[in-house]
Parts: structure tokens; sequence; C-alpha cells
């Protein structure tokens, strides 16, 4: 995960003989790439990964590109980032929900935000919190 851009994230997707590298562009930064030419965003990823590896990380044999943004199944980018720095509480005020509703994703997640086991660990949080809430009869959650 890079600090600078936010919302940049890269995994290894190697297996086998094959060595491959998943980058995604989240947060603000995938809005603010979105419909631009392809060959400027594979420059800065290119970029980006000679930072990070040297000059060799910037040479990969090729780059496929997937602009979520406007996908309807996705309803946008891989990840968001609160880059608000006034919303150091924006986490727990989500995490309150707003009852009846209780919100849960990867990026509330104590551990492994960003990731599936992110939305896997703040999923069974927020479960815990529904339980709790009609366990003790709370009138703003119904059973119905």
């Amino acid at each position: 995960m890079w600090h600078e851009p936010q919302g940049l994230y890269a995994c290894d997707a190697s297996r086998g003989d094959y060595a491959g590298l998943i980058i995604f562009v989240g947060g603000p930064e995938a809005q603010q790439w979105h419909g631009r030419p392809r060959e400027a965003l594979t420059a800065f990823i290119r970029e980006q990964l000679t930072e990070a590896f040297g000059p060799e990380g910037g040479n990969p044999r090729d780059i496929h590109v997937r602009d979520w943004v406007d996908d309807p199944w996705s309803g946008g980018a891989y990840s968001d980032v609160v880059i608000d720095l006034d919303a150091r509480y924006a986490e727990d005020i989500i995490n309150e929900g707003a009852s009846p509703v209780h919100f849960a994703s990867s990026e509330l997640s104590p551990s492994y935000p960003g990731y599936i086991e992110g939305a896997i660990v703040a999923g069974r949080l927020a479960a815990g919190r529904v339980i709790g809430a009609l366990a003790s009869g709370r009138p703003e959650v119904s059973g119905d």
C-alpha cells in the first residue's frame, strides 16, 4: 500500500511459474484517473512501480486495465480512503450506524482493511451489534 498517493494498493497474484502483481487504484485516486487515457495511467503505474521496486519494477511485461468507477455491480472503485483530516471519528460514526441500519465494509475493519478478510471481520462485528440489539430488545431493531 502506498502512503502517497492514497488509495493505491498492490498484491501478489503470482502462481506457479507466473509472476503477477495486481494494483488497485481506489479512493480519490480512482476518480482522478477515471476517463483519462490508458497510456497516462500505465505511465503512472510504471512510475509508481519504479519508485517501489527500482528500474526493473517499472518494466512489466504487460499491464491490463479495468476501470471500475462506472461498473454497476461494484458501485465504483476498489476501496475508499478518508482524506479529510478533520474526520477523525468517521469510522466510529459509520460503525454506530443509523438505526436500524448497521454498516459493515472492509474499510471499517480493525484488521485487514481493504481486503476480503477485512470485510469478513467487519461483517461479523456488525452482525454481533445486530444480535446484541435484538437480544436487548431495543425498539429500534425489529425482528420482523
